[in-house]
């Protein structure tokens, strides 16, 4: 239980109350306590209008009341029964009050007849007050449920007079003020009872008209336009938002709470809102401010009808909507689930009746076609066989700006050839949808085939008449240039190349290539500024007039071989009267054949002629030792050699040769007699060269076969294992020499006798 006074919550049996001390009533019954306490919310302004009706009702009650006190009993007792089940919620409060206005609609009617034009008069001024207050009132529903308990504990306060308890102690607010002023009166119970009844009817009809929701039929403001031309119109949705405005406008109740600020924001309401409500008057510094949401959402409830045009506007989709033709059929249908359409129902308080609308295409023009190539030039450039070509002009039609047009082939092309023109729109398509949605038409064909004329001819030429080459350097390592180019004027767009321009030897081919200097593989660069072609591509050229090495050795003359061969003995002749004393005497001298080394790579040297020497000499000793006569003889046979190193010949094959830069090997050969000269020390000569051929083979020409060829020439070669010449020619000539020493010293022995002779005579004189 509640107090009627303050509405504090109490318990069960207290008879004062703890928190403003007034006596609590036990005449009421439970019904007018919870009443009262549902009632103190109610807003005075309400309240007070409620308090002018049920004075304006006062005069016409008691005739009234007769006549409908058994429907009004009913009635009241109907009311308190939904009074005493109502819960704090507003929306219960209302559907239970929907019921019982339900039930008890026959009896109203009933009793509504019989009221006189002032009780009418009456309730008419209570529905004016409720809709006047309407956009006061936050919810609705909680409205007209504070004004029906305002009224019924009214009633509860008027009988409470009636019976003895002082007016304003039960219902302290405006309306239960009213009642107990019309039971001071001496009202009777009935005239009250009736009184409540009206007063009941009227706010369940309050009730119903602010619980009721309008039913809105979005697709009978739904219209189509049509844009472009036949086969490729497109169809727009029109939503006539004046008329759903003018229709639904006070039916659409928002509820702002569900209008979320980024939905605001997004949508573009935000901005429109604000300009409705305020006309410019809100602080855009901060534009949320409470101010502002306050005025803003003042501004969505007074423009809901709009606000749900506009949403209503975007929820329909047309199928098909592109690429229309007359007398196709489309449909405009809602695109949304139905939880999104309940949502939508919720938030603005309305019913939404969404049907599909079917609409057939009408009006679009029909689109012409034009021959797009009508007066287009191609435009040709080069000479056959490489000539360009390309779009001089396009057609004469206006509409050929927004179009791409391609030449295939568009090089390469000679009189005679076909040539293909395309179109497409600057997008690549053929179906030029924007050209027909610009223009109305469209080309009559997308391509045409053009034989070509008018190209001119090119003329060869020989690109290497005038062309020369240049030889420098010694062969084998020889270089070549080009001197001189082709005299045609067209060479000067040629560029030469030479397939080998060093490492060059006298008979070697140089293969001289002409290419385009800009690297076109046909010479287009060359045909396009002189109209000319080369007739041929290559040529080659025969290496002569280089100073070469020596390469073998039949390129040396015999001339040269003389030449070299009378150094050589200079040489020796030389180094015998240099080296050799007057013991060891040169028997013989002979040339037996060279060798020739020639290198492998690009070294410094060449090449190295060797010319080989077999030569014998005679030692012949006879030396006092201890006073005897002590004698020795030999005749050693030797290998020597001389080389020349980078021998030449010159461009008429004649030998160029310094002989005066030469090298000799310089290993020696050593001859021991044994015989003793004095202080530990023997006779002994030594001989530049080898005892044996193999050896000077092995160490000068062997040695150096990793870096260079070699060609043999000499003749002695099969008998180089022999140590000095023949042993039988050895022993005759040992034998020759003893015969002869033995002649020798029989004529010294006589000799020296002859002198012993002498001596002794004259000592005897």
């Amino acid at each position: 239980m509640f107090c009627n006074k303050c509405g504090a919550k109490l318990e069960e049996g207290t008879k004062f109350c703890a928190a403003c001390g007034a006596k609590i009533a036990v005449a009421v019954d439970e019904v007018a306590k919870d009443a009262a306490a549902k009632a103190e919310g109610a807003e005075k302004d309400v309240a007070a209008k409620a308090e002018d009706a049920a004075k304006k009702a006062d005069d016409t009650a008691k005739d009234a009341a007769a006549k409908a006190e058994g429907a009004a009993k009913d009635v009241a007792a109907k009311a308190e029964d939904a009074a005493k089940k109502a819960d704090d919620t507003a929306k219960d409060a209302a559907e239970k009050a929907k019921e019982t206005a339900e039930k008890a609609e026959g009896a109203v009617k009933d009793a509504a007849k019989k009221v006189d034009e002032r009780a009418a008069t009456a309730v008419d001024a209570a529905k004016d007050a409720v809709k006047n207050t309407e956009g006061k009132i936050s919810p609705k529903v909680d409205a007209a449920k504070d004004a029906a308990n305002g009224a019924i504990n009214g009633a509860a306060n008027g009988a409470a007079n009636n019976n003895g308890i002082p007016a304003g102690s039960v219902i302290p607010n405006a309306a239960g003020n009213a009642g107990g002023g019309a039971a001071k009166q001496a009202i009777p119970m009935k005239t009250i009872g009736i009184i409540a009844a009206v007063l009941a009817v009227v706010v369940l009809i309050i009730v119903l008209v602010l619980t009721h929701k309008a039913t809105v039929k979005p697709d009978k403001f739904i219209n189509l336009s049509y844009n472009g031309y036949d086969s490729l119109g497109t169809a727009t949705i029109d939503f006539d938002t004046a008329a759903f405005v003018k229709e639904y406008d006070g039916k659409v109740k928002v509820d702002v709470d569900k209008i979320s600020m980024s939905e605001l924001t997004s949508s573009g309401l935000y901005d429109t809102l604000f300009s409705m409500a305020l006309g410019g008057e809100l602080d855009l510094d901060n534009a949320t401010s409470d101010k502002n949401m306050k005025k803003l959402k003042k501004a969505i409830k007074e423009n809901g009808a709009e606000i749900l045009a506009e949403k209503l506007a975007d929820i329909y989709e047309v199928d098909p909507r592109k690429e229309l033709t007359n007398g196709t059929k489309v449909t405009v249908s809602c695109s949304l689930s139905d939880e999104k359409i309940k949502d939508l129902e919720k938030t603005y308080g309305v019913k939404l009746k969404i049907k599909s609308k079917e609409f057939t295409v009408e009006g679009l023009k029909e689109i012409k076609k034009f021959d797009a190539f009508d007066g287009i030039e191609i435009e040709y450039s080069g000479y056959a066989p490489n000539a360009t070509a390309r779009l001089k002009k396009k057609g004469n039609d206006s509409a050929t700006d927004y179009i791409d047009y391609k030449i295939s082939p568009d090089s390469g092309l000679s009189d005679g050839d076909t040539i293909t023109v395309t179109i497409t729109d600057y997008s690549g398509h053929t179906d030029f949808v924007s050209m027909a949605e610009s223009y109305g038409k469209v080309p009559s064909s997308t391509e045409k085939k053009i034989t070509v004329e008018g190209v001119p001819q090119v003329v060869e030429f020989d690109p290497f008449d005038g062309v020369t080459l240049e030889y420098s350097g010694y062969a084998p390592d020889g270089n070549a240039r080009l001197s001189s180019r082709g005299d045609d004027d067209a060479c000067d767009y040629l560029e030469y190349k030479l397939s080998k321009s060093e490492g060059l030897s006298n008979g070697d081919v140089v293969t001289v290539t002409v290419e385009d200097y800009y690297g076109d593989s046909n010479f287009e660069t060359v045909i396009d500024r002189t109209g000319k072609k080369p007739s041929v591509t290559t040529k080659d050229f025969v290496v002569e007039g280089l100073t070469s090495y020596v390469a073998s050795l039949d390129q040396i003359s015999t001339e040269g071989f003389d030449m070299m061969k009378s150094q050589a003995e200079d040489v020796f002749n030389a180094y015998v009267a240099n080296d050799w004393n007057e013991n060891v005497s040169l028997v013989s001298f002979d040339n037996i054949g060279s060798y020739l080394l020639t290198s492998k790579s690009n070294s410094w040297t060449k090449n190295q002629l060797y010319l080989v020497y077999k030569y014998k000499a005679k030692i012949d000793l006879k030396a006092e030792v201890d006073g005897k006569t002590e004698k020795y003889k030999r005749s050693p046979v030797l290998y020597w050699a001389i080389k020349y190193n980078n021998l030449m010949l010159d461009s008429d094959g004649k030998l160029a040769v310094d002989v005066t830069s030469y090298d000799v090997i310089a290993d020696r050969f050593e001859v021991d007699s044994k015989i003793s000269s004095g202080w530990f020390s023997t006779y002994s000569w030594t001989f530049r060269g080898y005892e044996k051929l193999d050896l000077l083979y092995q160490k000068n020409i062997m040695a150096q076969i990793a870096d260079y060829n070699h060609e043999d020439a000499v003749e002695d070669a099969a008998k180089s294992t022999q140590k000095e010449e023949n042993p039988d020619d050895a022993d005759k000539e040992d034998a020759e020499d003893k015969s002869d020493d033995s002649a020798e010293d029989k004529a010294e022995d006589s000799a020296e006798d002859k002198a012993d002779t002498e001596e002794k005579s004259d000592y005897d004189d």
